[in-house]
């Protein structure tokens, strides 16, 4: 008789088989490959004693790791958006960033003012299931500052004539 036998694992990475303790005098010799991945794997047991000799045949379950990805969420104009990029997250504590092997923050196709979400992607999906926090976009219309505008070599055409353009400041 076994006692204390653990059949169910939660992926860690790292290779399973199942655990138990014996009887002083019982001698066990395990037998099969031992599980990595989430799944379900058979398992025998040889056990001999003084008065038996047999096996134990059974199963163990690894199940797939449980993680909350967390991500800031964003202000930005519009014209912030070109040049950014999400790279920051975080993960349950505890939680191995590892395990979700690579990691993609996938910014959403921005069009105008509104509200985005980031996605997530991760390569260890049989392995792992995350779950994602926060990741909006909030974007604003960016304000005109007249200031910042530069107009450099302009060339105006009025049919087949050259003409000059002048340029004047407006106010509101």
């Amino acid at each position: 008789q076994f006692k204390d036998l653990v059949v169910e694992f939660i992926y860690d990475g790292t290779a399973k088989y199942p655990t138990y303790t014996v009887p002083d005098g019982v001698t066990v010799m395990e037998m099969g490959d031992r599980g990595v991945e989430a799944g379900t794997y058979d398992f025998t047991l040889s056990v001999s004693s003084n008065n038996y000799d047999g096996y134990y045949f059974g199963q163990y379950v690894i199940t797939k790791a449980k993680t909350t990805v967390t991500l800031p969420d964003y202000e930005l104009t519009f014209d912030q958006v070109k040049n950014f990029e999400p790279t920051e997250y975080t993960v349950t504590e505890g939680f191995d960033k590892a395990l979700l092997g690579d990691v993609t923050l996938v910014k959403p196709n921005i069009s105008g003012a509104g509200e985005y979400q980031i996605t997530v992607e991760y390569t260890n999906v049989n392995n792992v299931t995350a779950s994602v926090l926060g990741g909006k976009i909030t974007v604003t219309q960016s304000t005109f500052n007249p200031d910042d505008l530069v107009i450099e070599d302009v060339i105006a055409t009025f049919g087949d004539r050259l003409g000059d353009i002048e340029l004047s400041e407006h106010g509101s």
